[in-house]
């Protein structure tokens, strides 16, 4: 991100940058979070 920030670049990178993340998994993260965030709030 550093890179995009100081060399530009990032509508070049983007969908390479979104698969990686999904390959490792970050659709499954956010669920898992989404899903904790959502019974803080019912709880509080």
């Amino acid at each position: 991100m550093a890179k995009w920030i100081v060399s530009g670049g990032i509508e070049n990178e983007w969908d390479a940058y979104v698969a990686q993340l999904k390959n490792v998994g970050v659709d499954k993260m956010i669920e898992v979070y989404q899903q904790a965030y959502d019974r803080y709030q019912k709880n509080s």
